[in-house]
């Protein structure tokens, strides 16, 4: 509960100024879908304006992602040269990002880089291991629970209003966390008849970073 207070109180400062001071155009409120050739994920946003161009902004939400690393692939995200089909899909339980960001003033209709953020992120995960091994009869399976920190980036790439005296409006734009990761990333996975298999995620031993864009489309609204 102790790490949980920090975010509570950020709550408060955010939220109980929004309901006394409604509609001043210097709080708002968001929900995005955001996308990526792996997975998805889902997060809510409050944002309270700090000056004329600058924002504090809490993000929070959930995700998942899917990746099947097939034997002897190799490419720019992944590299298996054996005969191992490996499959991984991760269920991204929390997704916490603080960050200030910069919003380019104007009321237009359309926008364009309309606002840039940078900041820290948390999360917590699931990660589920489904591994073929060439020769064993059974498939080995696995779980592992993991979780993070690391730094949070966005660029909104365009903004649409319906009329420029509406609070609401529409957001595309890109967003990418970078977390750091102790590597091989391993999960141990079994058979169900005592024969268990190692699965090794990542090249080298030490750390690397980890990075995770996707594209998301927002519905925000001024308060």
């Amino acid at each position: 509960m102790r790490n949980q207070r920090p975010v509570l109180f950020l709550l408060i400062f955010i939220l109980v100024p929004t309901f006394l001071h409604a509609r001043s155009g210097n709080y708002a409120a968001a929900i995005d879908g955001a996308y990526n050739l792996v997975g998805q994920s889902g997060s809510l946003q409050l944002s309270r304006r700090l000056w004329k161009t600058g924002w504090i902004n809490l993000q929070a939400g959930n995700g998942s992602f899917s990746r099947r690393v097939k034997p002897h692939t190799r490419s720019l995200l992944y590299d298996n040269p054996t005969g191992v089909d490996y499959q991984l899909n991760v269920d991204l339980h929390y997704l916490t990002d603080l960050y200030f960001s910069w919003r380019r003033p104007g009321s237009a209709r359309w926008r364009i880089f309309h606002n840039a953020g940078m900041g820290v992120s948390h999360f917590k995960a699931r990660a589920y291991e489904k591994v073929i091994v060439p020769g064993h009869p059974t498939l080995y399976r696995g779980q592992r629970d993991f979780s993070g920190n690391g730094f949070y980036g966005s660029l909104g790439l365009l903004r649409f209003r319906h009329t420029t005296e509406n609070p609401y409006n529409f957001q595309l734009g890109i967003k990418s966390r970078f977390y750091k990761f102790a590597t091989p990333l391993e999960i141990v996975t079994e058979d169900g008849q005592g024969s268990a298999f190692t699965a090794v995620w990542g090249k080298g031993v030490g750390k690397t970073w980890v990075v995770y864009p996707e594209l998301y489309l927002r519905f925000e609204v001024l308060l």
